[in-house]
């Protein structure tokens, strides 16, 4: 291999490894408020239920994309979240980089859907279950 072709390839890694970083810097930026919520461990635990059943990276589930997959499971978490956990619209919201309103949104939309869609209300049952194993049910 030539000079001129090391130097080309080096340049070529260089810059991957850049956009690769920069990646990387953008993602630990989204899954902020999920390093920060540490005291409440259910949001993890829910988002991983979520995120296995729906095989969608977590980065996309706090990322503000909205198609249909991504926003479906992250309302499914809101969802979850707000049944089985004792943590508020407001910090439901701040998990997924959300408002109170975005949360109630999705308790509506997903409550409509389970009345009109068996597949899906299938689906959330069988989160529901696995959310109940995990953290339990809080009192009411």
């Amino acid at each position: 291999m030539s000079l001129a072709q090391k130097v080309a390839q080096y340049r070529f890694h260089s810059r991957e490894a850049s956009r690769l970083a920069a990646e990387i810097e953008q993602d630990l930026q989204l899954l902020a408020p999920v390093r920060r919520n540490r005291h409440a461990p259910e949001v993890g635990l829910i988002t991983a239920l979520v995120v296995a059943e729906y095989a969608v990276p977590i980065v996309r589930l706090m990322s503000r994309e909205r198609t249909d997959t991504v926003a479906e499971a992250r309302m499914v978490a809101m969802v979850l979240l707000r049944n089985h956990s004792r943590l508020t619209l407001q910090a439901i919201g701040d998990a997924f980089l959300r408002d109170h309103g975005t949360v109630l949104h999705a308790e509506r939309a997903i409550e409509a859907r389970l009345t009109t869609d068996a597949q899906f209300a299938q689906r959330f049952a069988r989160l529901e279950a696995s959310a109940r194993a995990t953290l339990g049910k809080h009192a009411a």
